[in-house]
């Protein structure tokens, strides 16, 4: 989700950069969500923070 999310960002700036590679900080996997194989779906909820460093760093 959070490839996703920078993804999205990205393709909606005024210059969308090309993304080689992403780096995951202080993440912690603690379970697997198993998706149901069904008509329902899931719900997620998800938060991100700005990084501390320049957008420059961030997407390069």
């Amino acid at each position: 989700m959070a490839m996703e999310a920078i993804t999205q960002l990205n393709e909606m700036s005024e210059a969308p950069l090309e993304i080689d590679s992403y780096i995951f900080r202080d993440i912690s996997i603690q379970q697997a969500l198993v998706t149901p194989d069904d008509d329902d779906g899931i719900e997620t909820l998800f938060n991100m923070r700005p990084s501390r460093l320049s957008t420059d760093e961030i997407m390069r």
